[in-house]
């Protein structure tokens, strides 16, 4: 995943291989396999374990769902979605579906949970 991350800095997500990849981690395909379906899945993983924990992590301290704890969402996730377009500036736009799906996935997730919350 660091090496995936490192490659993303430097070049487009379209000119990533696996190849590029496995050698920048200096594992062999079948490792990178063995842990991914395709590059895809590698770029899924890193998102959701990079974007969401801080997020989550934010939210989860309020004990009640209510304007804060919305405002507590909406901030983090800007604040999120900064700092991965300016640490992956050359394939920020690639990840941008990638980026949602996992944003709405993850606080459906959350909500979902956590509705036995009180909701003021």
């Amino acid at each position: 995943m660091d090496a995936f991350i490192e490659l993303s800095m430097k070049k487009d997500f379209k000119d990533i291989t696996i190849k590029d990849i496995t050698s920048a981690a200096t594992v062999n395909r079948a490792t990178f396999y063995y842990h991914f379906i395709d590059k895809y899945d590698l770029l899924e993983k890193v998102l959701s374990e990079s974007v969401m924990r801080e997020v989550i992590k934010e939210v989860s301290t309020h004990e009640i769902i209510n304007e804060e704890t919305l405002e507590t969402i909406f901030f983090s996730i800007i604040r999120s979605q900064t700092s991965i377009s300016n640490q992956y500036q050359r394939s920020y736009e690639a990840f941008t579906p990638q980026i949602e799906t996992i944003f709405k996935e993850e606080l459906q997730v959350f909500f979902y949970r956590d509705r036995g919350k009180t909701v003021v």
